[in-house]
């Protein structure tokens, strides 16, 4: 399934085409194995509260929302090898190309449309 994300932006916004890890193997496989996500790129974590990114060779950009799509906690270029804390309000755990979600800041509430 894909959908449609809008990050507020300073003086704007900008869009992502995100695909979402519906089943539990889905959502455990994220990102492992799989190339960067291009710019414009997303992929979302249902009923996700803590991600990690052992195994990749690459950094990313995390976003966790509660259920109203509100950002509870954002990690900005998380390199290869770490774990996130554990993110208690967290309903959506969304990994966006690393150094994409700008000034993106906890409270900020993202548009999220197609799911």
């Amino acid at each position: 399934m894909t959908v449609s994300i809008t990050l507020p932006r300073g003086d704007g916004a900008v869009s992502f085409d995100a695909i979402v890890a519906s089943s539990l193997r889905e959502r455990t496989r994220g990102l492992l194995g799989r190339p960067p996500l291009r710019d414009g790129q997303a992929l979302i974590l249902p009923r996700t509260h803590q991600i990690h990114t052992v195994g990749m060779r690459y950094a990313i950009d995390v976003v966790f929302c509660d259920e109203r799509w509100v950002v509870v906690r954002v990690c900005r270029s998380m390199a290869p090898m770490r774990v996130t804390r554990w993110v208690v309000r967290a309903r959506w755990a969304i990994e966006f190309p690393a150094g994409t979600v700008g000034s993106l800041q906890v409270g900020d509430r993202l548009v999220v449309s197609g799911l």
